[in-house]
Order: C-alpha cells, then structure tokens, then sequence
C-alpha cells in the first residue's frame, strides 16, 4: 500500500534552566535549530534499489540573544521564539522505479524529517564571528545528510543512531574554523580568552512510517555540560556539572487531508462515534468536489484548514475537554448545513467560536493568525442557508491569503 502524505509540525515549546552554569553570572544561551528532511521531493530510489538525491533543509535566524533572554537563571523557563522553535512541512513518500514496484511490491520508500539542535552560551566570541559559525553548522549539517542518502535503500530504509550522531560529530571543529575567519586578530584572541561554550547538541528524527504509526511523539532533551575542574576543593579527575538545561518540544505528523485526519482523530478519542464521523466525511468530501473544486474564492478558506491540519490535530489532542463538548456537536450541525438539510444554527457559531479560539490560543504561530482570520468571518454566516454561507465566504477572503504551501517556519 503507498504511504499517503503527511504534514507534519515541529514546535519546541521551551528551555528550562537547571543550573546556568556561568561563571560570570546569569546564562546568555542561545539556540541553533537546523530543520531537514529527505523525502519525495528531492529525492528517488535508482535502480540500484539506493536513494540518489539532497536533503531539503531549513536553516533557522539568528545566533547571539535568538532566544530573546539573556538573563537565565536557574530555575527560569525560556520561551522558545516561533521563528526557531516552529517547523510545517509536508513529508512525501519516495517515489521508485515501476520495475520495482513490480518485482518487489514496493509502491514507494519513506520519508525521513529531524531537526539538529544545538546549544550555545554566549561569552565574548562577536556576533559576526558567531554567525560565521552558524552557517559553518548549516553547511556541515547539510553535507552531512547528504553524505547519507546514497546508503539509504531497499534494504536498510531505517535511520540508524549511529547516523544521526554523525551529523553533529566534528561540527564543533567547522564552527570554531569559520569563527576564527570572520572575526579579527584581536575578536579572536578575546574568543580564545573566552570563547563561547558548546552546552551540547541533539539530532531528533521521524520516519515516515513511524509517524503513521503515532502520530504525536515528544522531543524532550537535557544538555548537561561537565568540566573537570582542577581548583581546590575539587578533586581532582572528577568531572563537575556546570551547565544544566533541558528542551522541550512536540512532533506530529498527520495525513494531509482536514477532514479524514479531524474525523479521524475525533474518533479516536472517542469524541464521534463511527455513524456521525462517515456521515460527516461523506458530505464534506461531496462539499469540496462539488462546491469548492475549481473555486478560487472558496479555495483560500480550504488552504487555510489545510496548511493547518498537524497544528490542528495537536490542539484537538492536547485539549480533550473544550473539543469533546465543541467539535461533535459543531460537525454534526455542519453535515446537516452540508447536506442542505438547515441552515447554519446559532448554536453551531457558538461551537465553531470555542474551536477557532483554542486554536487561535494555542495552535502554531500561522494557526494563531489563521483563525482570528476566520473567527472574523463567522459570525455573519449564522442563520444563513448553505448557498448563502458559501457566497459569503466566496466574497469575504481570508485577512492573509495562504499562497501555496511552502515547508519551514
């Protein structure tokens, strides 16, 4: 069976300081987060039954103060911007040759999707120079990846832990290297002093098989940096903790489709029941071939729910109480408005009102802007028949058109 897309997000949610570990008072950490995958979209499977192609990677802004806290201190938790912190991606399954589908069953290879972290703290290496390194760190993340795809194949399709740790393994040489070029003589005998401090680095991966399997897994990690100090009162050869934090992060990835993977999830959860969930595929599948296939107006309200399935279904899973009152009843209605059987109820206002300011509270970055986009329009559709719902929203565009979706921040 060909493994069907999915859209998957990756949020880290903050740093919690356990110990800051700097000798000169309060951390001034900062965060680098390399975003990859290697999937359908520019990558196949040869004849030689292995994948030729590159990764897809996404680089984020920003190193010296990225994390918008320069004053941690144990006990703090840092709110990770969603400029570094956010991922939406669609992962493609890879495409193989029609021989190979053939002779070996095989309708297509899965894709593969991560993030390298690293974790920094400021000292007196400069901006320029510390930079210089983060480009190092994205160029050497890069080839490293791609240094891996040509192994990949038929036969080991799975990333190994061994890889991943290789894709961080010698970075700390390439930065240091492009930091030493772009900063002067004197930047660099001040870094040399001082330099800033690598508290440690994570690689998180996701094939796409595991996704499919559970798609809502968490990214949890603890960088823990130990020196072996030599000073009295320490004994010697004991290495001693000095710097202590730990990240934490969701991944989820799910089809692409907003109606299958709503319903889906909904059931799941035990918040419909088979009978409502089919019924409401069923007419909201019919909707979309009949009334907004072809329609421009009405396709950048569709793009709008679709670009936002994964942070949507994160929001639905991670607050069961407002969605188990809110999202049955609002569905069942919309099937019966869908179906022509009523028209659009006050009641399914009110449950559609609690929906969108969940997910405008608590859904990614473009979720939040995205619903206050529709949490706009709503209220004008109450008591309308369907016809007229739809010439509404034919007529009322989104306050920010998606374009077609591009994966990244």
């Amino acid at each position: 069976m060909a493994r069907p897309p999915l859209q998957v997000e990756m949020k880290f949610d903050h740093l919690h300081c356990h110990e800051e570990g700097d000798g000169f008072g309060s951390s001034e950490a900062y965060l680098w987060t390399i975003y990859f995958k290697i999937d359908g979209d520019s990558v196949v499977l040869g004849d030689d039954l292995f994948l030729h192609g590159n990764c897809s990677l996404f680089p984020t802004p920003g190193s010296h103060g990225n994390l918008g806290d320069s004053d941690i201190d144990a006990g703090d938790d840092v709110q990770v911007p969603s400029a570094i912190g956010e991922f939406h991606a669609t992962l493609n399954p890879i495409p193989v040759p029609a021989w190979v589908r053939d002779v070996f069953g095989v309708e297509d290879v899965g894709g593969v999707v991560g993030v390298a972290c690293v974790l920094m703290e400021e000292n007196w290496v400069s901006d320029t120079g510390a930079e210089a390194g983060h480009v190092a760190l994205n160029n050497f993340v890069r080839q490293a990846i791609d240094n891996l795809i040509p192994t990949f194949g038929i036969s080991n399709p799975e990333v190994t832990p061994e890889q991943i740790s290789a894709l961080t393994e010698g970075a700390a040489d390439a930065v240091s290297d492009a930091i030493s070029g772009a900063q002067g003589v004197w930047d660099n005998i001040v870094s040399w002093l001082n330099g800033d401090d690598l508290l440690g680095t994570r690689v998180f991966t996701f094939t796409h098989d595991a996704l499919t399997a559970d798609a809502f897994q968490d990214m949890v990690h603890r960088f823990q940096k130990y020196v072996v100090v030599t000073q009295p009162g320490f004994p010697n050869g004991v290495p001693v903790l000095v710097a202590d934090f730990e990240l934490f992060g969701k991944m989820q990835g799910i089809q692409t489709c907003p109606v299958a993977a709503t319903t889906s999830l909904l059931k799941s959860q035990g918040f419909m029941n088979d009978k409502n969930a089919q019924d409401f595929a069923e007419a909201a599948n019919l909707f979309r071939r009949r009334v907004f296939a072809g329609d421009r107006g009405l396709g950048a309200w569709w793009s709008l729910a679709e670009r936002n399935t994964a942070s949507i279904a994160g929001v639905i899973r991670a607050h069961p109480k407002v969605v188990g009152e809110a999202a049955p009843a609002a569905l069942v209605e919309l099937a019966l408005a869908l179906g022509g059987k009523g028209n659009i109820s006050e009641a399914f206002v009110t449950h559609a009102t609690e929906l969108l300011t969940l997910f405008a509270t608590h859904g990614s970055r473009r979720l939040r802007v995205d619903s206050k986009a529709a949490l706009g329009v709503l209220p004008s559709l109450a008591g309308k028949s369907f016809n007229e719902a739809i010439d509404v929203l034919r007529n009322q565009q989104p306050m920010r058109i998606p374009a077609r979706q591009q994966p990244g921040y």
